[in-house]
């Protein structure tokens, strides 16, 4: 059974510094995103218990980072900006320490398109 300070990430092992920091990424995880990209905007609200669970994890010390695509993607020109006044819209902004489009050594990523490797026969069925 690995252990978190085994993962690697990026080709990098998270180090102790890195094990309170979480990725969270935006759509379909914190943003509903019940039509997906549709017109590239942040059109929906929260998923379902997303400020709650923010709240846990930074009341339990956790660093949260906001990653997206839409850093560098948006419509807008200003991905960056654009999550941040969703965010702010919402009340979430306050949970977290960075909105970026990479993906930062940390204990887990938490993504709503991921999926769990464990061996590439397991990945490839």
């Amino acid at each position: 059974m690995m252990k978190a300070v085994d993962i690697f990430l990026s080709e990098q092992k998270v180090e102790a510094k890195d094990q309170k920091t979480i990725n969270i990424d935006l759509d379909g995880v914190c943003h509903r995103y019940s039509k997906g990209y549709f017109d590239g905007t942040l059109y929906d609200i929260p998923a379902e218990g997303t400020r709650e669970a923010l709240q846990l994890l930074k009341n339990k010390g956790y660093k949260l980072i906001c990653f997206s695509a839409r850093v560098n993607a948006h419509v807008s020109g200003n991905g960056r900006t654009a999550i941040k006044e969703w965010l702010q819209k919402h009340n979430l902004l306050e949970f977290f320490d960075d909105i970026t489009d990479t993906k930062y050594p940390s204990i887990i990523i938490i993504d709503d398109s991921a999926l769990r490797h464990t061996s590439w026969e397991n990945t490839l069925k």
